[in-house]
């Protein structure tokens, strides 16, 4: 790694500026989080749960209906993390965490930036918060994997800080991302492979042999799980057109903006149809100037420099993500989590022009300032009939694993169904029912299927939560 691409250290006024307003709008999110009812996040009550469990497992309750896994199980860091803040209270535990995050991963990316690019530091910083730190997965919930990034952005820091690559560094990192989520384990067993192929010694490759033990643990273990499993699974909607456009859908969750979807079913943004539309196209021309910037970068590269390391990556990565199908070992849209750290690497390692990183970062503010607006608008909104089995409609009995609606269907489905805003929509209080579950005791909701844990329950395909959730 490059430990700058810029030759002068010289940091403008405006930059100033920019980062004031940059740790000022992660101090935002941080109060936000911490004054909300629950921390509102799609998949995340679900870990907050199981972390929840791990913990009254852990003090003895042997009565709860679930079991630990016994292989190591990458998706196990918010888990741990959450049980051992759980003497505070789960919603202490759930909203400390996700602070804990943000401002971790505030200070570290701006970091990062300034060790590579001292000038623009805090314009590429706002560009990977907004695209990668605090984006379309974090959103969903994917707390394991963000926290697998941000470990990442670690790593490079301390490799960047020294000349020889420290292989105890490396032993350390790469036990500890792998408990995280494996795309972000197999980035830096990656980036190990080409540091021992540009120093032409498999000597850098020892530390990783640990690490390596554990993902063939993993793979026999899962052979054994009640909860994942090998089995193939079919594309999301078939057909070869509709995977191209799930594609380049794919590629435009990677903008500031994401939309959201209230507990009513409607989208927040429902009323205001034209704004909707030109925040979607706002991003669409984001995420274009960037590829225009990275193309252009990339074959300077190639035909000026005559160094073809960068294009030669540039078309792995999008290979890779290009033939990775929508699900794959029980992960959903594995392609995101590829082309997700690439894009984070591109933007800090790339030398952009004054001018677009400025019109970036203003871009990057603005959505930033419409995400804090839902937040705080929906700060204590919540379903009032909302029980650990699902929002009860009227006139209903009995326990419903799904949430829904007055007059809907137990199928969550149906409540997402009723807004007209079909793209880049982010179910933030799809799970909340898992937080009520805590609140009253009731530990009998199904696990998220990729944790540290197996439930012991027999279930059938109707009240089986965990479908599509393996994160």
């Amino acid at each position: 790694m490059n430990n700058s691409i810029s030759s002068s250290t010289r940091v403008t006024a405006p930059s100033r500026l920019l980062a004031l307003f940059y740790f000022a709008i992660a101090g935002a999110y941080c109060v936000l989080f911490l004054i909300s009812d629950h921390a509102y996040l799609q998949d995340y009550p679900g870990w907050v749960y199981e972390g929840v469990v791990l913990y009254k497992k852990l003090l003895g309750d042997l009565a709860l209906p679930y079991t630990f896994k016994t292989y190591p199980v990458p998706n196990s860091t918010i888990t741990i993390l959450i049980a051992a803040l759980s003497p505070l209270g789960f919603n202490a535990a759930a909203k400390l965490a996700v602070v804990g995050y943000i401002a971790t991963s505030s200070y570290l990316v701006l970091k990062l930036c300034h060790q590579v690019d001292p000038i623009f530091a805090v314009e590429k910083a706002w560009v990977v918060m907004s695209t990668v730190f605090i984006s379309s997965c974090f959103w969903n919930g994917y707390i394991n994997y963000q926290i697998g990034l941000l470990l990442l952005v670690a790593y490079a820091l301390a490799e960047n800080s020294t000349v020889k690559p420290s292989r105890v560094r490396l032993l350390v990192f790469s036990i500890v991302i792998f408990f995280t989520h494996f795309v972000p384990f197999a980035a830096l067993c990656l980036y190990a492979l080409y540091r021992a192929y540009r120093s032409r010694s498999t000597g850098y490759l020892w530390p990783l042999v640990p690490s390596f033990i554990f993902t063939c643990w993993y793979a026999i273990g899962r052979l054994t799980s009640i909860s994942e499993h090998y089995q193939v699974q079919a594309p999301l909607v078939p057909g070869a057109i509709s995977f191209a456009a799930y594609k380049a859908y794919t590629l435009l969750k990677l903008g500031p903006f994401q939309n959201f979807i209230l507990p009513d079913g409607s989208s927040y943004l429902e009323k205001y149809t034209a704004l909707y539309w030109a925040f979607i196209t706002t991003s669409l021309l984001f995420l274009g100037l960037i590829a225009v910037e990275l193309v252009r970068d990339t074959w300077r590269s190639g035909h000026g420099r005559r160094s073809y390391e960068k294009p030669a990556l540039a078309f792995a990565v999008l290979a890779a993500f290009l033939v990775t199908p929508s699900a794959l070992l029980g992960l959903v849209n594995f392609g995101e989590r590829i082309i997700i750290p690439a894009f984070a690497a591109a933007i800090v390692w790339t030398a952009f022009r004054r001018s677009t990183l400025a019109v970036w970062s203003v871009i990057a503010l603005c959505f930033c300032i419409y995400n804090l607006k839902f937040m705080y608008d929906v700060r204590h909104v919540e379903p009032q009939n909302w029980t650990a089995q699902g929002i009860q409609p009227d006139g209903a009995t009995g326990p419903q694993v799904a949430p829904s609606i007055p007059g809907a269907s137990a199928n969550f489905e149906s409540l997402y169904l009723k807004t007209k805003q079909k793209y880049l929509n982010h179910r933030l209080f799809e799970k909340v029912r898992y937080y009520r579950a805590i609140e009253e005791s009731r530990y009998s909701l199904p696990l998220l299927g990729t944790g540290v844990m197996d439930d012991l329950l027999l279930r059938t395909p109707q009240n089986d939560g965990r479908q599509g959730e393996s994160k």
